[in-house]
């Protein structure tokens, strides 16, 4: 498992705002620890590296695994999303993702990424696909 580049991701901070994080791994007293900052540098919240890689890598959630027909139905709605975020057709809009490898990112990140609102998971997608191809997208 990578953990050099972990997928942006909302986070509640303790004061109730949501934030857009991009978590790191960093060491910390007593282990490793997944570091949630805010754009400033401010940390929101961190969690166990352990943890962290079980919910990611075994995407279970309350103790019971997540069939992959949840995660294309997840899948697809989070293309369809985007897909009118960008005032394009469903099929359209997958083919443009999946030659980016964002369907295949977004589907190996589901146990973070699941979290997300469809809107957001748009921007997130929006975003990688404009910096994949420039501002033509």
């Amino acid at each position: 498992m990578n953990f050099k580049d972990l997928p942006e991701v909302r986070v509640q901070g303790k004061d109730g705002k949501w934030y857009h994080s991009k978590p790191f791994v960093s060491t910390v007293k007593g282990g490793r620890a997944v570091i949630y900052p805010t754009s400033d540098g401010t940390e929101i919240k961190r969690e166990p590296l352990a943890r962290y890689a079980a919910r990611v890598r075994e995407d279970i959630f309350g103790g019971k695994h997540v069939p992959e027909s949840v995660k294309t139905r997840w899948a697809i709605s989070c293309v369809t999303r985007t897909a009118e975020e960008l005032d394009k057709t469903v099929e359209d809009t997958a083919d443009l993702l999946d030659r980016h490898g964002l369907i295949e990112h977004i589907l190996k990140h589901y146990g973070v990424l699941h979290t997300q609102g469809y809107e957001y998971m748009a921007e997130l997608l929006i975003g990688e696909l404009h910096k994949a191809e420039g501002s033509d997208a």
